[in-house]
């Protein structure tokens, strides 16, 4: 898996490029009215303004809905529908490649940075899947990363241990690897919450019992 990592051929690093279907698109526009031509520059600004599923009534979702509706845009459909898709996983592509890396500047970022950056991604995953649909190649991957960030957003909440936090981001994990069991990232939060798991334990125990010493050889012992 780590040589397929560091050569690119992890299906992790997939990801969907937009098109540009310029000459169509002008071709298309000079059939459809004023209001339509409006909506669709609009749906186009939205996408390059991150402006997917907010505020509601003025978000690229919003026009969407409404001009694949548009029997006249319909050569224009399927470019949207791509386009619409690989702008709302681009940020969480960006950061998932980061995290691959151990890039120290997404380490260095405080918790509530953190938090307030990626809560809205696994809205955009999972939109994003829905737009592509299941028979597409990235239907799953994308499933995967949105099951990654629900669990890696309640482990950034988890400051002071909370035994059903840690089991519900477990869930959402274990969810990711089923989609996509080749995922590295899972496996990693995952070895960080038992190790959470295990940390709360032994404190327990010196509380409980007595004062656990980690001796030379490697193991624990009580002293009372």
């Amino acid at each position: 898996m780590l040589a397929s990592i560091k050569s690119g051929k992890s299906t992790q690093m997939s990801s969907i490029s937009s098109i540009d279907s310029r000459g169509m698109e002008d071709e298309v526009m000079a059939t459809v009215d004023s209001s339509v031509r409006l909506t669709y520059k609009l749906f186009k600004q939205a996408l390059k303004d991150k402006m997917f599923l907010e505020p509601v009534n003025a978000c690229a979702e919003k026009y969407y809905s409404q001009l694949i509706n548009e029997p006249k845009l319909e050569q224009l459909h399927s470019t949207m529908r791509r386009n619409y898709a690989a702008a709302l996983q681009d940020d969480a592509q960006q950061v998932l490649n980061r995290l691959l890396i151990s890039d120290p500047t997404i380490y260095g970022l405080s918790v509530k940075l953190q938090a307030n950056r990626y809560e809205l991604f696994p809205k955009y995953l999972e939109r994003s899947a829905e737009l592509l649909g299941e028979k597409h190649y990235l239907y799953f991957i994308l499933k995967a990363r949105m099951n990654f960030f629900k669990g890696y957003l309640l482990q950034l909440s988890n400051v002071n241990f909370n035994k059903n936090i840690g089991l519900q981001s477990i869930e959402y994990f274990n969810k990711a690897i089923l989609f996509q069991a080749d995922f590295p990232l899972p496996y990693w939060q995952l070895s960080y919450v038992y190790g959470r798991f295990l940390i709360n334990w032994i404190l327990q125990n010196i509380m409980q019992n007595g004062l656990w010493i980690y001796n030379q050889t490697g193991f624990f012992h009580m002293c009372h």
